[in-house]
């Protein structure tokens, strides 16, 4: 149900995209997506915790339909709400604040919703209706945080001049061809679909490295909130270091540092330190969400970039770009790990043999490694950067 979801999720990606850019509307051409997803949303998060009284094969049916209709809803907010970002500021180190500002805020709130979980169930009871009344204040907490963001974002995201409505229809497939073939876009797509597939691959088998070559599946949940300072330190660094440095020389050298724990893992055997372990976790996830706020900002620039060499604002369609790598990304990792799990002779037993251990090592830091050095190496050619858009910006001026 999980991959269908994914599945779904990239399919209305590009859609999403597509219809919001051409979307024009008096209250904007993206936050009517929000208005109407986000009660949706909320909704169906709420009916995805809800036992319904029926047979076993009716429930995989329901459920399906609901987190399949879910996916499409959050994956059409998301790539609305990602869209704004151009628009909030022409300003591009305000812009950066504005997706740190994001990452920092996501990353505190995702891990205090992890750890307030086991805690509102012990006071509310771990049952049907302790786990309504905690998916119930986490949904009106959503709710809420939209409605601050829809507030926020109306002085911004303001209805375009409107063109012929036949005229429009020519332009699409001009324009989408204008921006598929913008090569800098498709360098960074490429990049951050090499980085996803590092990550989901890493995510996806963590809990395998810890059960059987540290010995400890329950140290992975302690690991992973000692990294939360790191995550937060990340998003909030990356802004002042791409202002100074540049925002691809700090993503290649994330990339770069973002190998010492696959080569620590390939080379030594560090198991056997919990201190180690979370030093080397740490490294890793303060360098991966460093990559991950700085490709965000680069998408607000790719959109400026297309508007000002191509003569079309498509943010939407830029930002569904990304977000679909990020949903096919995590497919492509799905099936790869279960397949080489086989082939590394996992079979699901409490016991792994070394061949098997020393596989789910490689597969956890071998395809991680190779994937960061090609996201490295395929950036080194993207050329957009401030100058650059602050030049294009005064030659359309004077024009």
């Amino acid at each position: 149900i999980y991959s269908l979801g994914r599945v779904f999720c990239a399919i209305t990606d590009p859609i999403a995209g597509i219809i919001s850019d051409r979307t024009n509307t008096r209250f904007g051409k993206y936050r009517p997506y929000l208005m109407v997803t986000t009660p949706v949303v909320v909704i169906l998060f709420f009916l995805l915790f809800t036992n319904f009284e029926i047979s076993a094969t009716a429930k995989v049916a329901l459920y399906s339909i609901i987190y399949i209709v879910f996916c499409i809803n959050y994956e059409l907010q998301t790539v609305t709400y990602e869209a704004q970002v151009p628009s909030m500021s022409s300003d591009l180190s305000k812009r950066n604040f504005v997706v740190m500002s994001r990452q920092v805020l996501g990353t505190g709130f995702g891990y205090s919703a992890m750890a307030l979980v086991p805690i509102f169930l012990k006071a509310f009871g771990d049952d049907e209706k302790g786990w309504h009344i905690t998916i119930g204040i986490f949904a009106a907490a959503a709710f809420l945080c939209m409605l601050l963001s829809l507030s926020g974002s109306k002085k911004h995201d303001l209805p375009m001049p409107r063109q012929d409505k036949k005229q429009e229809k020519g332009y699409l497939k001009e324009d989408l061809k204008k921006v598929l073939t913008t090569k800098p876009l498709l360098l960074l797509i490429a990049s951050f679909g090499c980085v996803i597939l590092a990550f989901e691959v890493i995510s996806a088998t963590n809990i395998y490295v810890f059960k059987y070559a540290v010995g400890n599946e329950a140290a992975f949940s302690v690991v992973s909130f000692a990294t939360l300072p790191a995550a937060i330190a990340g998003a909030f660094l990356t802004p002042f270091l791409v202002a100074k440095f540049g925002k691809k020389q700090i993503f290649i050298l994330a990339g770069i540092m973002s190998l010492i724990k696959p080569m620590i893992f390939l080379l030594f055997d560090p198991f056997d330190s919990m201190t180690v372990l979370i030093i080397l976790y740490m490294i890793q996830q303060y360098f991966q969400v460093t990559m991950i706020v700085t490709v965000w900002t680069m998408v607000a620039d790719c959109v400026e970039y297309v508007a000002l060499t191509k003569n079309v604002y498509s943010a939407g369609l830029v930002t569904s770009c990304n977000t679909f790598m990020l949903n096919f990304g995590g497919i492509v990792a799905g099936l790869a790990v279960g397949g080489l799990l086989t082939l590394a002779g996992y079979t699901g037993a409490d016991m792994a043999s070394s061949a098997t251990i020393n596989g789910i090592i490689w597969i956890n830091a071998g395809i991680p490694g190779a994937a960061f050095l090609i996201a490295c190496i395929v950036l080194k050619f993207y050329t957009v950067n401030n100058r650059i858009l602050q030049e294009l910006g005064a030659n359309i001026g004077k024009q």
